[in-house]
């Protein structure tokens, strides 16, 4: 069988096949002994099944040039049969126009490099967490004649309109409201704060534009009548309350506010190292150029579409609503809206398909078994697919393995060793350097996640950390460290 190969744009091909005497015999005869009870010249046969022996044997030889020459096709092809008649006995010529996944060429990817944010927890962090604590074991208290305050708890009867008419769901009795939690559209809790017991008053506020088709961006007056008013004291925060929360066996105050520090430092590191790793992988994405095929794009845009029909049926809402909730006015809209993003995660899985490839990622039949066999909707899934979902899973451990040791390293370059207020030496992330023109010396900001405090040093000639004694000095470093908090 005699190929030809020819690249007409970057995701189309042509392929020309001309299959021989013999391979047609030998299709033609197969495809024979394949229907039972068939007698007669094979001649004979090939003139009455016509159609579907060529599409067998075309389909035969391109599959065969498909896997030789290890091309990805998208879809199926457009086939043309060159020679005007077809002999059961000669061989014929064919082309195959295919479109296909596009070529991936990675770049150093191991070597780029990303700059992690610091890991900083500040006091106010702290100081909100306890707040949190305090609030949730607050008490109520009930007001007589005190004006209603950011943060109180209201019961008060409302009813809205536009344009002088009530509108559905817009009217209750005795609802219970916490100012200040954005339960209603904005501008109407701000404008209950300041009532009093019994006080009745019209409030006027614009409703979004996103929002349900009947009401958005129209102006509602809402009468409002308020039954009470209740505040929340809060109980005084000492080491007998802390007893009592039990707060992962902190029993003072200061283990209190340690335990909470090392908390939400450890959430704080984790969603930084998760967005290390999205801002490596993206890195990767953006130094390789895809031509992605508008066929791809547009078959992953119908599969969410299909996803959000299938939603609509199952909670039984129509999709216009469905819609709306999404902040989009049409299916139209909503396929723009999803667009980019679409495209940033086919070039994530073509991206991660060709490093599987590179480093030689396979996948055995047993991990296929076992994932089939493990996977609640494994029945519906097909080997091929398995393997092809697993390769992409290894090649994305294995960037993320890359991004976890990148990471450790450049922390491990960002981090400098101070004397603390109890002697004891501390390891702090350095948020920046900067070198002055004026007084020719080198200084580091950096931060001491045990304390909490951000602090600066100055490199003496010798290379060692001292103190800043100069107010000049400070006041430069206050001027940089506001405009690295600006750019966080």
């Amino acid at each position: 069988m005699i190929t030809n190969v020819e690249k007409i744009s970057n995701n189309r091909l042509v392929i020309t096949c001309t299959v021989d005497d013999g391979r047609v015999q030998r299709e033609v005869n197969a495809c024979k002994l394949q229907k039972e009870g068939i007698s007669g010249s094979s001649e004979e046969f090939f003139k009455n099944n016509f159609e579907s022996v060529v599409s067998h044997i075309i389909e035969s030889a391109l599959k065969e040039v498909v896997n030789d020459r290890k091309i990805k096709p998208i879809g199926d092809p457009i086939v043309k049969v060159v020679d005007q008649t077809l002999h059961h006995d000669k061989g014929f010529t064919f082309t195959a126009e295919l479109e296909v996944f596009p070529d991936v060429v990675l770049g150093d990817y191991k070597n780029i490099k990303i700059n992690k944010a610091p890991v900083i927890v500040a006091q106010s962090e702290v100081d909100k967490y306890i707040q949190n604590v305090l609030s949730s074991r607050a008490r109520a208290e009930l007001l007589e004649n005190e004006a209603v305050e950011w943060g109180d708890i209201v019961l008060i009867d409302f009813e809205g309109f536009v344009d002088g008419e009530a509108f559905e769901g817009g009217k209750a009795d005795k609802y219970s409201l916490e100012i200040g939690s954005g339960q209603f559209i904005p501008g109407f809790e701000e404008q209950i704060v300041g009532m009093k017991k019994g006080d009745s008053r019209d409030i006027t506020v614009k409703f979004p534009e996103q929002y349900l088709d009947s009401l958005k961006g129209k102006e509602a007056v809402f009468k409002i009548y308020l039954h009470s008013v209740e505040r929340k004291v809060l109980p005084e925060l000492n080491d007998d309350l802390v007893k009592e929360i039990n707060y992962k066996g902190a029993s003072t105050v200061q283990e209190l506010l340690e335990k909470v520090r090392e908390e939400l430092k450890q959430k704080r590191e984790k969603e930084s190292q998760e967005k290390y790793l999205a801002d490596f992988v993206t890195a990767i994405i953006n130094s390789v150029k895809i031509d992605i095929p508008e066929v791809l794009i547009t078959s992953r845009i119908d599969a969410q579409v299909k996803s959000v029909e299938e939603q609509s049926k199952k909670y039984g809402m129509p999709i216009e609503i469905m819609l709306q909730y999404a902040g989009v006015s049409s299916m139209d809209e909503y396929k723009e809206r999803i667009r980019e993003d679409v495209k940033l995660a086919l070039s994530a899985e073509l991206v991660f398909e060709q490093i599987a490839i590179d480093e030689g990622f396979s996948v055995s039949d047993e991990e296929i078994d076992n994932f089939i066999k493990e996977d609640k909707n494994g029945a519906n899934h097909t080997k091929d697919g398995v393997k092809s979902y697993l390769l992409l899973q290894k090649a994305r451990e294995y960037v993320a393995k890359i991004a976890q040791e990148k990471m450790k390293s450049e922390e491990k370059d960002r981090t400098i060793q101070m004397m603390g207020e109890d002697g004891k030496v501390v390891d702090c992330a350095v948020l920046f350097t900067y070198e002055s023109e004026e007084t020719k010396k080198k200084y580091v900001v950096f931060f001491d996640s045990v304390a909490g405090n951000i602090g600066a040093a100055r490199y003496a000639d010798d290379g060692r950390l001292e103190e800043i004694d100069s107010e000049r000095e400070w006041a430069k470093l206050e001027e940089l460290l506001n405009k690295y908090a600006e750019n966080m």
